[in-house]
């Protein structure tokens, strides 16, 4: 697996899935923020729920997970993961607009 890493950036090739195992490997095991442009209504919905389980987990206590996409259609799930602790805005600037999600944990 590929890696790019220029003082505090690291790209890494690898699935969002497995974001517990790649920071662990890095030695990062709690991180103060996510943020996420995956297409998640795309995505598996049992991949989904992983990847969202997983983001909690990582995030320190009051560490917030930003999510960028084009409908509201994740907001039910990200509820359930991040219970009311949701702000949801809409971005006019980005091309194409999007709705931003800002959880905290």
């Amino acid at each position: 697996m590929k890696k790019i890493q220029h003082n505090q950036l690291i790209l890494k090739n690898a699935s969002a899935e497995d974001i517990d195992a790649e920071l662990s490997d890095l030695g990062i095991h709690d991180v103060c923020y996510i943020i996420s442009s995956l297409p998640l209504t795309i995505l598996p919905k049992k991949t989904t729920h992983t990847i969202l389980q997983k983001c909690y987990s990582l995030l320190q206590s009051r560490g917030k997970f930003i999510q960028y996409q084009y409908n509201l259609t994740h907001y039910k799930l990200l509820k359930r993961v991040f219970g009311n602790n949701i702000a949801v805005s809409f971005e006019t600037l980005n091309f194409p607009p999007a709705f931003v999600y800002q959880c905290e944990k």
